[in-house]
């Protein structure tokens, strides 16, 4: 992995390490990472669409002076943010630069990059014009992805735990890690209870052969 994205890694922090925190506090400019920050006090607070496995918010932009919402993945590792709609490209006229090469899970692929393109949340904060690349092999999942080149503007706080409480009961359930979820797997939906226990066996049948 660390070839394909062209970056050194050792691992990942996933959402089975980050909700054990309250809020996890990301700042791009200090380069750092901080858990249970109780003092962060936001201009902005964007509800969060979903935590598990992913953080998801809805965002939208302006085409032809309509805004067009949709399902956001949240990426703080991507380079750039995304949209996945080639059927917006033909109806605006933003400026296009073609070509450039980005480093994917699959190898790196080129993509063209769109700048102009007005982005914002919920009618709660307004991104102002940005550029961002067309993808549309994100489109089965998700309309948008939130990049870097946007968050690294701003000092973000992933509010976990409300968002967490607020969740349904079986959603609780996957977002658990299976050591802490060993005592209360009879609280989730049978399809999600036997889900972790095909992951268990997966994960047992990878260490062990």
């Amino acid at each position: 992995l660390s070839e394909m994205l062209m970056v050194e890694l050792t691992g990942f922090l996933g959402m089975d390490f980050v909700s054990q925190f309250d809020n996890m506090v990301l700042d791009y400019k200090e380069k750092t990472i901080e858990f249970n920050q109780m003092d962060f006090k936001p201009d902005y607070v964007i509800p969060l669409k979903n935590i598990n496995p992913r953080l998801e918010i809805e965002l939208s932009i302006v085409s032809n002076e309509k805004h067009i919402a949709g399902k956001c993945l949240v990426d703080t590792g991507a380079y750039q943010s995304v949209f996945s709609n080639n059927d917006i490209v033909i109806s605006n006229d933003w400026n296009c630069a073609s070509g450039f090469k980005f480093p994917t899970p699959n190898g790196e692929q080129t993509f063209n990059l769109y700048a102009g393109i007005e982005v914002s949340c919920e009618g709660i904060i307004d991104f102002g014009e940005q550029v961002m690349m067309l993808n549309q092999d994100i489109s089965h999942t998700y309309d948008y992805v939130l990049g870097a080149n946007i968050l690294s503007q701003y000092k973000c706080c992933f509010n976990i735990k409300d968002n967490f409480e607020a969740m349904p009961r079986e959603l609780k359930a996957r977002s658990h890690t299976l050591v802490e979820y060993d005592d209360i797997w009879y609280e989730a939906n049978y399809e999600f209870a036997t889900s972790l226990v095909a992951w268990k066996l997966a994960e047992i049948r990878y260490t062990y052969g």
